[in-house]
C-alpha cells in the first residue's frame, strides 16, 4: 500500500538497499515506517485511498461495502505519516 502513496520514496529505499547504501536506506525507512503503519490503521484499502485523495484532487476516498471509510483516528495517523514523509 505504501508504494502506491509514496512510490518515489519506496523506489529510492529499494535502490539504496540494492546498492548497499544502508545508511540511506535506513534514513528513508525512518520516513516510510509511520506510513507503512498508517496504511493498516483501518481496513485496507481505506487508508490508502484516503492518502491518495489527499495527494490528488481527482482521487476519491470512497470505498465499497464491506469496507468503510477511515476512522478519524486512522485519518490522523495517515496525515501525520504523510507529513513525516514530506508528502
Amino acid at each position: 500500500m505504501t508504494a502506491n502513496v509514496a512510490p518515489k520514496l519506496c523506489a529510492d529505499f529499494h535502490a539504496a538497499a540494492a546498492e548497499g547504501d544502508f545508511a540511506t536506506a535506513r534514513a528513508i525507512n525512518e520516513k516510510l515506517y509511520p506510513l507503512h503503519k498508517a496504511m493498516f490503521a483501518d481496513a485496507s484499502p481505506a487508508p490508502a485511498k484516503y492518502a491518495l485523495s489527499k495527494l490528488f484532487d481527482w482521487f476519491s476516498p470512497d470505498v465499497r461495502l464491506p469496507i468503510v471509510e477511515c476512522s478519524d483516528a486512522a485519518k490522523a495517523a495517515v496525515d501525520a505519516a504523510m507529513d513525516l514523509a514530506d508528502l
